[in-house]
């Protein structure tokens, strides 16, 4: 038996579709790879804004909270009582507003020790 051979016409087209079949696979894997990067970088982009999104929002919440102690301490007269039981009484019967208006859900009063 003869083993087959392939024609100089078969070879050149086996060697063109071999040819494009690695060009497509490498620009195939090529942009893969550009997508993912910038699939990266997007999402690196997102993280950085919701970042700076929660920041701002939490130092906006944070200055509301500080403005309506400061009001609320003068609304008392705290720098007039000689000491705190006053102020924490009020704040305990403000603590609903706070919870409802500050979305505050706890209140610590620390003292000195």
């Amino acid at each position: 038996m003869r083993p087959f051979v392939f024609s100089l016409p078969w070879k050149i087209l086996l060697a063109t579709i071999s040819a494009l079949l690695c060009m497509t696979v490498l620009q195939t894997s090529l942009g893969l790879m550009r997508m993912s990067e910038e699939f990266d970088r997007q999402q690196q982009v997102k993280r950085e804004s919701a970042r700076q999104q929660y920041l701002q929002q939490n130092s906006i919440i944070e200055q509301q909270l500080r403005v309506w102690l400061e009001s609320f301490s003068d609304l008392v007269q705290l720098s007039q009582q000689p000491d705190f039981s006053s102020f924490v009484q009020r704040l305990a019967e403000q603590s609903a507003n706070m919870q409802l208006h500050l979305n505050i859900e706890q209140i610590w009063l620390h003292n000195s020790d």
